[in-house]
């Protein structure tokens, strides 16, 4: 009855001072007397909070977890707090009120509104009071408004663990915050394994566990004190995301997500051949033959990945005429014609019969397609320049025209290795537009005697069948050695930025950065050549790691300038490429 009585007096005493304005001024100041007699008897009999709720009296209502409890219990995990207001609190004016230890709000409210929001509290210390009997530690909670005058309800909290905080992570070279929730690391270097360290915490003084989840590659831990760990990446894995929870066994969890991912450029299976009823076809991303009778063929594919994976297959044909017989994934398959128009013999024409489509698979799911063509009957084709080599280096399946890079001067040896499709013989012959520029010519291979001067010629060669003939352009580019420079890539894969041109000096300005990788692209031209890089810097600045054309630079310091100088070499001639790196 008390409480009821102080609300009355309180919403009395606030309606005098409300109501006077339209009063005359005798009035008014006979109501401002009633009113501080009023507050005066409101700060006496009420100002005091209850330890006891009570609805009708408390204008703020505090209370925790979703059924609205007075009390609860802390083992590590935030508990959920909610305040209602009515209409005399101002939500801009409120003080949290702890009776014992130290509590800590975060910054993000939710369900902020005008009469009420939620509000995660944790304890970073245990409190003051501790129980005799139970021998738990107790800490109570209240809200104020108006400099105290208006309190809501108390409530109990019983605080039984502190929680699990993690500080930060290094994973490899890479160093996150432990408030971010996930974790984004990334590479474009062809490594197996990574580093991982945690430095987390139990505010009890223990050392917590850590447990992962959902990973495709292994982790194992090298050091349990020290939260070190090594993470082997799967073969064929380019996208991996682990689920890593910090716990102490008594309630405290911290979940975060790390994604490892690798940005590894990959080529694609290359088919080498295929045989169709032992018969070495010549394939090269697709070709056609011709039968005369066609009954059921044995299909034989040879491919081989790149990076050394292993390859599966798949068959299939486009059209009815020809069907699978069986299911594999194997480089052998057999296909049957289906109905006579397989058999019939047609001596002086070919009709198309079916596409035969292979398919190779390396382990990244990368493939390669090709399409052969099959025919009854009989055609003539053009003859196929195979490959062709010059000097030390081979090019298979030249296409219409191949360049190639020479020195002023020198000589080199072209050797072609052509076919008939239809098994008949070849004829090679060669147009050159100097007569000193070829000699030597024996069989299918000449010697070329480059220009002596910069510049560039185009040398003819024609493979006859006796019926058609296939044309090779070979164009010889002549230099004095001199490395090409190509770009110039600095800043770590999806946030780079890439230099080209003919310039020898390029800027890059970074707010802040730990370490930056920088790679340096150019080619020898000279076929043969090789390059060596030489990195330098003028200001002092650590090349924390070096790798043929790539290096991670440090500056000393985020507001100094550096130049940093990368000389390129063939061994004879040098190109120099000059990097302004500033910090601001």
């Amino acid at each position: 009855m008390k409480y009821r009585l102080c609300r009355v007096f309180e919403k009395f005493s606030t309606g005098f001072v409300r109501n006077g304005n339209f009063l005359n001024i005798k009035t008014q100041i006979f109501l401002l007397l009633m009113s501080v007699l009023l507050n005066t008897l409101l700060f006496i009999q009420c100002v005091s909070s209850p330890d006891v709720y009570d609805e009708d009296f408390y204008s703020i209502k505090l209370s925790l977890e979703k059924n609205g409890r007075d009390s609860a219990e802390y083992s590590g995990t935030p508990i959920l707090a909610t305040l209602e207001f009515d209409d005399t609190v101002s939500f801009s004016d409120i003080a949290w009120r702890t009776g014992n230890g130290k509590l800590i709000i975060p910054e993000n409210m939710a369900g902020k509104s005008s009469d009420k929001f939620e509000v995660y509290l944790y304890w970073l210390i245990y409190p003051a009071k501790k129980d005799s009997a139970t021998k738990a530690y107790i800490d109570t909670i209240y809200v104020s408004t108006g400099g105290n005058l208006k309190t809501s309800n108390k409530v109990r909290v019983k605080v039984n663990n502190l929680p699990v905080v993690v500080d930060s992570a290094k994973i490899g070279d890479m160093v996150f915050s432990g408030l971010d929730p996930t974790w984004r690391w990334s590479t474009t270097r062809p490594i197996s394994s990574v580093p991982f360290r945690f430095y987390a915490r139990d505010l009890d003084g223990k050392v917590p566990d850590i447990s992962f989840a959902d990973n495709k590659g292994k982790i194992v831990m090298i050091d349990q004190k020290t939260l070190q760990y090594t993470y082997t990446i799967p073969q064929g894995v380019i996208l991996d995301t682990i689920s890593i929870t910090f716990y102490d066994h008594y309630g405290s969890n911290i979940y975060k997500s790390l994604i490892m991912r690798r940005f590894i450029q990959s080529t694609p299976p290359v088919i080498d051949s295929v045989l169709i009823n032992g018969q070495n076809i010549g394939y090269y991303n697709g070709c056609k033959v011709a039968y005369p009778f066609i009954d059921t063929l044995e299909f034989i594919a040879y491919a081989h990945d790149p990076e050394n994976t292993s390859i599966t297959y798949q068959w299939s044909s486009t059209d009815t005429s020809m069907l699978r017989k069986g299911t594999t994934t194997n480089s052998k398959t057999f296909f049957i014609c289906n109905g006579n128009i397989c058999k019939d013999t047609l001596k002086d024409s070919a009709l198309f019969i079916d596409t035969i489509k292979i398919s190779a698979y390396d382990i990244d799911e990368d493939s390669t397609v090709g399409n052969i063509l099959l025919y009854k009957g009989v055609f003539n084709e053009p003859p196929i320049i195979d490959s062709v080599s010059i000097d030390d280096s081979l090019f298979t399946r030249p296409g219409t025209t191949l360049r190639y890079p020479v020195l002023v001067d020198s000589s080199i040896t072209v050797r072609l290795w052509a076919r008939d499709p239809e098994g008949g013989a070849t004829m090679l012959s060669w147009k050159a537009p100097r007569p000193s520029s070829i000699s030597d010519t024996t069989g299918t291979k000449f010697v070329y005697t480059a220009l002596s001067s910069i510049g560039q010629e185009t040398v003819k060669v024609n493979v006859s069948d006796g019926s058609k003939v296939t044309v090779l352009n070979l164009v010889f580019k002549t230099t004095d050695g001199t490395p090409a420079f190509d770009s110039l890539v600095v800043g770590r894969a999806g946030y780079y930025t890439i230099f080209k041109g003919t310039d020898q000096l390029f800027h890059y300005a970074k707010t802040v950065f730990d370490s930056l990788p920088v790679a340096v692209y150019a080619s020898p031209t000279t076929a043969r050549g090789t390059l060596s890089y030489k990195w330098e810097a003028n200001n002092k600045s650590i090349f924390r790691e070096i790798v043929d054309n790539r290096a991670q630079i440090i500056l000393p310091g985020n507001d100094i300038k550096d130049t940093i100088i990368v000389l390129i070499s063939d061994g004879i001639k040098g190109y120099k490429v000059k990097l302004e790196v500033s910090g601001s």
